[in-house]
């Protein structure tokens, strides 16, 4: 009788991908057959390690990835009922990942529990040069004895145009500026970051006159989505004045100590608006208000 070991590759590959890389990892451990398939470049263009993964699994799987590898995601221990404040991911792996996956464009990590030197600050500094989409969710980055520089302050010096940050408690306004004005990131997504609101006066004032010399022009189109979070709202009206007609799509919702209809006035400001979800917030049953919005841009989407 046949079984499944007289599979020719290309199927038992198929099946394999499948499965979470920690599951494949450990299918080397039962057959030979096993071992040999997993050398297949197809088998690690994609990786998704969706369990929290060890650090020796994480190491084991460094000699099947390289250029052909486009995509990862990494999963820690951080999250569930009972979350640990353990770490599986070194500044080890990071240069090792730097070196030889040369062509990695997204990179994503989930509940992961970053330890030093791995930090607020070197984060971004650390990541492959090709990353384009980084994805952060509910992830713990400690931050540098002098609290000098921010989460982003490296963010133009990257490949990085799509940016989505969930659940990230270190994130200060500083971020929320460099982002929203970063010439490079067509997407933005922040959800439940809750920490907009201790911004000094002076970092408002003076982002505008550093902006005020940029050619717009050169300004990517936005895709924003900011919900769950505690907002400054000076902050958030003087970056709307500034990047409001490169916003193509946006999402305000469920967001504390913000006034949606001061923010978005004058409607003007968002020429290029194509999509607006304001839905469950108190602007969605300001009927003058959304009547003012239809009016001002007809092709605008609206969601309330």
């Amino acid at each position: 009788m046949r079984g499944i070991l007289d599979l020719p590759d290309e199927i038992l590959i198929q099946i394999l991908l499948n499965l979470s890389h920690c599951q494949i990892l450990k299918c080397a451990d039962v057959h030979a057959r096993f071992l040999n398939v997993l050398c297949n470049k197809a088998l690690w263009t994609r990786v998704n390690f969706s369990r929290p993964a060890q650090p020796t699994l994480l190491r084991k799987s460094i000699k099947y990835l390289g250029k052909h590898t486009k995509s990862i995601r990494i999963t820690g221990y951080s999250g569930g009922k009972r979350p640990k404040p353990k770490g599986n991911i070194t500044d080890s792996f990071f240069s090792t990942l730097k070196q030889k996956c040369t062509n990695l464009e997204r990179l994503c990590f989930q509940d992961v529990w970053f330890q030093q030197p791995v930090r607020v600050d070197t984060f971004l500094k650390l990541l492959p040069d090709n990353v384009k989409d980084l994805n952060l969710y509910n992830c713990h980055l400690p931050h540098p004895p002098v609290r000098e520089k921010n989460f982003t302050h490296l963010l133009n010096r990257t490949n990085i145009c799509k940016l989505s940050l969930t659940k990230c408690k270190w994130m200060v306004c500083k971020d929320l500026i460099d982002a929203m004005t970063s010439s490079k990131i067509s997407f933005l997504r922040l959800d439940e970051c809750m920490n907009f609101t201790n911004v000094a006066h002076s970092v408002v004032i003076k982002t505008p006159r550093q902006l005020s010399a940029q050619k717009r022009e050169n300004l990517e189109p936005l895709e924003l989505h900011i919900s769950g979070c505690k907002l400054k709202q000076e902050l958030v009206k003087c970056l709307f004045t500034l990047t409001g007609s490169r916003i193509t799509k946006m999402t305000l919702c469920n967001n504390k100590n913000i006034n949606i209809q001061q923010l978005i006035r004058p409607i003007s400001n968002f020429k290029n608006l194509e999509y607006l979800n304001i839905e469950g917030t108190e602007a969605a049953s300001d009927l003058p208000f959304i009547q003012e919005i239809r009016s001002s841009q007809p092709k605008c989407q609206l969601l309330v």
